[in-house]
């Protein structure tokens, strides 16, 4: 367990903040390295080549602990729909055409391969779960010989159900079908491995549960596809890149791994900073505790919620960080405009009122949260 961290974080006193999903908070610390960061771009004749450099390959060693993968795997990019064009542009659909997605998944992850289908002639399959089912069990039935690739996140974005990767690895590898993962509502909470899903591509926006900066999100690509195509051309990607002496000396060759798939100004010499120190306090914390830690407070909320006739899904389908409760019959809106007016802070999502504590959650925002919904 973790003790409240809400000292570390600069959230007034009068707001109840239980919409991490949406946003995750920024450490004062972050916004310190920051502040330094701004500093180095306003005297940049202290900017030498290794700035543009050294820290990135920092940031790409810290995400990849998170994945148990290696620093070559990593690319950084400013979004998460920006890893998934990278590997929309990389897949030839060929006979095997079919497009595996969810329904209602974040957009995101669906444009990208909507756009694929229509450009080769593809289908796109939209998965969608019966009352009798779960995620897992709806997708692995929608695989099949004809699927060239399964595109999904492990935790769905609007009430917070899990999905089961390694069944859905397993079904993969039956039917010889990519794997895509988007972990964008997981990752800094939830403990993950490369080696047990083995994705063939993996998506994170950095802004929600790894407390990064907006606009700073990372792109794992599996060894085998490490020798794609690029969407753009940045001159920092290429081999020697660091000689800026030599920059118009062009070159056909890349810097190793995934690296060829970083966007373009990816040095940010204020956001990185910001994102080595938000992942090193995410690794200092530890998915583990932090997963278990939010567990607790999770159940509470399901507990207190349920008693107000509010229902959740099924705990053991559920991720411990984002809960979905729901009325039975009308009142959602009512329900948010006192939370509104009280500022206690949660997210809409359809007709799921979307509950997502974090670190500087406590029982007592659970009781403010509560109060409001009686």
């Amino acid at each position: 367990m973790i003790e409240c961290q809400r000292k570390l974080f600069n959230i007034p006193s009068d707001v109840t903040y239980l919409n991490s999903a949406y946003m995750g908070a920024q450490l004062r610390s972050v916004s310190e390295a920051g502040a330094v960061g701004l500093g180095r771009k306003e005297q940049p004749w202290t900017l030498g080549p290794e700035a543009f450099f050294d820290e990135v390959d920092v940031a790409r060693e810290l995400f990849a602990q998170l994945l148990g993968a290696t620093a070559n795997d990593i690319a950084i990019v400013p979004a998460a729909s920006y890893g998934v064009a990278v590997a929309a542009a990389n897949i030839d659909l060929g006979h095997r055409n079919r497009i595996v997605v969810l329904k209602d998944q974040f957009p995101s992850n669906y444009y990208s391969w909507q756009e694929l289908a229509q450009r080769q002639d593809g289908q796109l399959i939209t998965v969608e779960r019966q009352p009798d089912q779960t995620w897992t069990t709806a997708i692995v039935a929608a695989i099949d010989d004809r699927t060239a690739v399964v595109s999904i996140p492990n935790v769905h974005w609007t009430d917070g159900r899990r999905i089961d990767l390694v069944q859905i690895r397993s079904r993969c590898d039956e039917t010889d079908t990519m794997l895509c993962v988007d972990l964008s509502q997981s990752l800094g909470v939830i403990p993950f491995s490369v080696n047990n899903i083995k994705p063939d591509y993996l998506f994170c926006a950095g802004y929600k549960w790894l407390m990064c900066p907006y606009a700073s999100s990372f792109l794992y690509v599996d060894p085998k596809h490490q020798e794609g195509r690029p969407i753009e051309q940045s001159w920092a990607i290429r081999e020697n890149a660091h000689d800026f002496a030599g920059l118009a000396n062009y070159r056909e060759t890349f810097q190793a791994g995934a690296r060829r798939f970083d966007a373009g100004q990816r040095s940010s010499f204020s956001g990185i900073p910001m994102v080595v120190r938000a992942l090193r306090q995410v690794l200092d914390w530890g998915p583990e505790h932090i997963q278990s830690t939010l567990a607790v407070l999770a159940q509470a909320i399901v507990e207190g919620a349920s008693s107000l006739e509010w229902s959740a899904p099924p705990s053991r389908e559920c991720a411990p960080h984002i809960i979905g409760l729901q009325l039975s019959e009308g009142g959602l809106e009512k329900a948010t405009a006192r939370l509104r007016d009280q500022k206690i802070m949660v997210g809409i999502r359809g007709t799921v009122l979307r509950i997502s504590p974090y670190l500087f959650n406590t029982l007592d925002d659970r009781d403010k949260m509560l109060d409001a919904l009686d």
